[in-house]
């Protein structure tokens, strides 16, 4: 699974400057929004904190990513 379609193009936020909140690396999270890698459970926590995202289940959903 691909993370979110595009999530960060949706919220006008670029691939590193995820990455840098997260504290991973750049490439690191082109993995995970490319489906190559799985996040962690606190990772994926992290990247839903940084697009305000309740429930990080909607990172992997290509529907809306909404903040509630």
């Amino acid at each position: 699974d691909t993370m979110g379609c595009g999530v960060g193009v949706k919220h006008g936020i670029t691939q590193v400057q995820v990455a840098s909140q997260v504290g991973i690396t750049s490439i690191s999270y082109q993995r995970l929004e490319y489906g190559q890698q799985r996040p962690s459970l606190q990772t994926a926590i992290r990247i839903a904190d940084v697009f305000g995202v309740l429930d990080i289940r909607q990172l992997w959903s290509c529907n809306s990513v909404v903040a509630q």
